[in-house]
C-alpha cells in the first residue's frame, strides 16, 4: 500500500504553555507579544481569568473527535 501525503502532515496550531499543558492561542485573550533574547515569540494572555506569559510554538492541532 502506497502512503498518501496526508499520512506525514497534520494540521498544525499556535499553542502557549499554563501550568505544564499546551493551550491553543485560540482559546486565549491576547494581551501582548515580543521576542526574547533568543528570538522566540513570547506571548502575555489572560487564560481563565489569569494573566500568564510563555513561548508560543507550533503543535499538532488536538482537536475533539465526536463518536
Amino acid at each position: 500500500m502506497e502512503d498518501s501525503e496526508e499520512d506525514y502532515f497534520c494540521e498544525m496550531t499556535s499553542c502557549v504553555m499554563v501550568k505544564g499543558e499546551w493551550i491553543p492561542v485560540d482559546d486565549t485573550e491576547f494581551l501582548n507579544i515580543e521576542e526574547d533574547l533568543q528570538g522566540y515569540d513570547l506571548m502575555t494572555f489572560k487564560y481563565k481569568g489569569n494573566n500568564y506569559r510563555s513561548r508560543v510554538t507550533q503543535r499538532p492541532r488536538q482537536d475533539k473527535v465526536e463518536v
